[in-house]
């Protein structure tokens, strides 16, 4: 009885360890730099809006917390945004017949995608209205021009964004894409849209997000004051000297950026 007792404890003994030893290698940890991504054919993935007002997170400090019990599996990555033409619309969903969109979470090349913010009045109010896609490349006011017949509001303020594009694929020959600063950011001029550590997210994951961005728009030339370079697995080389394409959390979308 005895000795069957020792082999019993020295299967479960080993049992554990592997078992450990599986867990450590699945999330693992990072050190300091982005992780590779595994491609992947489309935008990334939808989430709770999660409006961020406060500051900027200080920078990373490049100290990373023992990750063996994290889940890091939806950390933002780079992805692929062209899938089956256009580009990834956070939070958009609706049949392709509708408006002429390829994909049902994609708007195409030449849409601007609207994520309107919590409405104060009407028909959704009190709630986020439906993301769309609007017909040209513009600003919120195309967005709002066109939020009636897209079945939804879209009401100009600080939560509500219109991207134009994800990378420069989704833009004209010779411009790229750019993240750009809110204009309903609490002291323009300084406070200036940038990607900085999620503190939200699981501190062992090293997750990045955006902060007081207004969405992104196309255009050639360089990135302006208080905008910032948008790239993908579609584009990484189009980052200049210096700085790697890096994903992050935009608006409730994988997103990566020159940095």
């Amino acid at each position: 009885m005895q000795q069957r007792f020792r082999r019993l404890a020295l299967f479960v003994g080993a049992s554990a360890l592997v078992g450990a030893g599986f867990i450590v290698a699945a999330c693992g940890t990072d050190n300091g730099s982005t992780p590779v991504p595994t491609p992947s054919v489309d935008g990334g993935k939808d989430s709770a809006p999660k409006p961020d007002t406060g500051t900027t997170p200080d920078p990373d400090s490049g100290t990373i917390p023992d990750s063996s019990t994290v889940d890091c599996s939806s950390a933002p990555q780079l992805r692929t945004n062209t899938k089956e033409g256009g580009f990834r619309c956070g939070f958009f969903k609706a049949d392709a017949a509708v408006d002429g969109a390829a994909s049902l979470s994609n708007c195409t090349a030449t849409q601007t995608c609207c994520n309107p913010g919590i409405a104060d009045g009407g028909t959704f109010a009190g709630k986020f209205p439906p993301a769309f896609c609007a017909d040209g490349k513009g600003d919120e006011t195309l967005c709002a021009a066109q939020d009636t017949a897209k079945g939804s509001d879209f009401q100009p303020g600080f939560f509500s964004h219109a991207w134009e594009c994800n990378d420069e694929t989704a833009c004209g020959a010779g411009e790229k894409c750019f993240m750009f600063t809110s204009t309903y950011v609490t002291t323009p001029g300084t406070d200036k849209a940038n990607v900085g550590i999620n503190t939200k997210a699981p501190a062992a994951c090293h997750e990045y997000k955006a902060f007081k961005e207004g969405g992104s728009k196309c255009h050639a030339g360089a990135a302006a004051a208080g905008e910032l370079q948008l790239c993908s697995m579609n584009d990484p080389g189009s980052c200049g000297a210096g700085t790697s394409c890096q994903a992050f959390d935009g608006d409730g979308r994988d997103l990566g950026s020159c940095r």
